[in-house]
C-alpha cells in the first residue's frame, strides 16, 4: 500500500519564490524572465536564456526532511505559508506606490529574513564556517543540548532512539550520543558526534526564522525609487547586507544587527527596501548611486543572474565562468547533499543510542 504523504510532496524547492520573480517578467513573454548563468560549461552557451520562471531558481529536495523514518516537505510548506504567501500582497503593493502599513512591513521583513537563509549561498557560506568550530564551542553546544535528552534516556527501562515528531517544533541539533559503558569517579562516559550537513542547516534555518529575526523589525525600513535610467536585476542571492567603508570600498559580510550595515532588496527593476542600521536618514539615490546599487547586486549574485530584458551591461560588470568540470561538479552538489542526509546524517538524528 502506497504512503500518499511521501508520493505527493513537493521535491521541487524554489530557494527564490515564483511571486517575488513576478516582478522581472519579461513584458513581451507572459512568465518568462531573462536568466543569465555565471558558471556554463562551454562558450556556445546562450548568453542570455529565456525561461518560465517556475522553471529557475529551484533544486530537488533543497528543504526535504526526514520525519521519523519518513520524507517531509514540510520545511517547504511553513516557507510558503509563513513567509511568502503573507508578504505577496504587501510587496505587489509596494512595487505599485501603495501606502503600507506597520503590518505590511512586518509581512516584508520576515519574508527579507526568510530570503537571506532559504538560499544556496547562504548554505555553502554557512558549511565552510560551521567547519571553523572550535573544540570549545562544540563543547558548550553539547553541554546544552544533551543534558536533558541523556536524563530523559536513563529514566527510561532501556536505550531507546529518540526521534523528531515534528520538524519544525522540535528540530534538534544533529548528534549521535552513545553510552561508552565507562564509568569513572562515579560518572558515567558519553561519546558525542556531529556532522556538518543539511540536519544542521535545516536546524540554522529554523533557528534564525523564529529566534533571530526580530531583530530586523527593529531598523528603519524605507522603498526607494532608483533612478528613472537604471534598471536593476535580481539574482538568486538577492538579499545584499553590505558593509561600506567609503572610496567604493565595500563587502557583503554586514550584520543583521550591526550599527553602519546596510540591508538592501530589490522588488523590482526599480526599487529597493533598504535599511542602515543605527541611522534614519532618508536617501534618494542619483543615476550614479542607482548604478553603484545594481553592480552589488550583479557582484552579490551565486550563480545566476535574472532580469526582464537582455541587460548587456550586467555582463560588463561580471563575466562569466566557462569551466565545463566545475559546471558538472556543481550539478551533483544538490544530489549529493541529499543522499549524505538520507545515508549518513540520518542516524544523527537518533539523538539517542546505546553502545551495542
Amino acid at each position: 500500500m502506497k504512503n500518499e504523504n511521501v508520493t505527493q510532496k513537493s521535491i521541487e524547492n524554489h530557494f527564490v519564490p515564483q511571486m517575488y520573480l513576478e516582478a522581472w517578467k519579461n513584458e513581451n513573454k507572459d512568465k518568462q524572465i531573462y536568466e543569465y548563468k555565471l558558471l556554463v560549461p562551454h562558450k556556445d552557451c546562450p548568453v542570455w536564456s529565456s525561461r518560465y520562471i517556475e522553471s529557475i531558481a529551484k533544486e530537488d529536495n533543497f528543504y526535504i526532511c526526514l520525519n521519523g523514518e519518513e520524507e517531509s516537505d514540510e520545511i517547504e510548506k511553513w516557507l510558503n505559508e509563513k513567509f511568502e504567501t503573507p508578504a505577496k500582497n504587501p510587496l505587489e503593493n509596494a512595487i505599485n506606490g501603495e501606502k503600507l502599513n506597520s503590518e505590511d512591513f512586518k509581512k516584508i521583513i520576515d519574508f527579507i529574513a526568510c530570503q537571506i537563509v532559504r538560499t544556496p549561498a547562504f548554505l555553502e557560506k554557512f558549511l565552510k564556517e560551521s567547519k571553523k568550530i572550535t573544540s570549545q564551542q562544540f563543547e558548550n553546544i553539547v553541554k546544552e543540548t544533551t543534558e536533558d535528552i541523556i536524563n530523559q534516556a536513563k529514566r527510561k527501562d532501556k536505550y531507546e532512539m529518540k526521534q523528531t515528531k515534528n520538524v519544525i517544533d522540535e528540530n534538534p541539533f544533529p548528534l549521535k550520543i552513545i553510552d561508552t559503558g565507562i564509568s569513572r569517579k562515579g560518572m558515567e562516559l558519553f561519546q558525542v558526534k556531529t556532522v556538518i550537513g543539511k540536519s544542521l542547516y535545516l536546524t540554522t534555518l529554523r533557528h534564525y526564522l523564529t529566534k533571530t529575526l526580530d531583530v530586523l523589525h527593529k531598523h528603519r525600513w524605507q522603498i526607494i525609487e532608483l533612478d528613472k535610467n537604471v534598471s536593476i536585476p535580481t539574482s538568486d542571492d538577492p538579499v545584499i547586507c553590505l558593509n561600506y567603508y567609503g572610496n567604493n570600498r565595500y563587502d557583503f559580510n554586514g550584520g543583521w544587527a550591526r550599527k553602519g550595515s546596510e540591508i538592501i532588496f530589490p522588488i523590482s527593476p526599480r526599487q529597493i527596501i533598504y535599511t542602515h542600521i543605527g541611522y534614519k536618514k532618508k536617501i534618494k539615490p542619483n543615476y550614479d548611486l542607482s548604478l553603484a546599487i545594481k553592480r552589488m547586486i550583479v557582484e552579490h549574485a551565486h550563480m545566476k543572474i535574472f532580469s526582464n530584458f537582455e541587460d548587456m551591461e550586467i555582463i560588463k560588470y561580471r563575466k562569466r565562468c566557462i569551466d565545463k568540470e566545475a559546471f558538472e561538479r556543481e550539478k551533483t552538489v544538490f544530489k549529493n547533499f541529499h543522499e549524505n542526509y538520507k545515508n549518513i546524517e540520518k542516524s544523527y538524528l537518533n539523538v539517542y543510542k546505546n553502545n551495542t
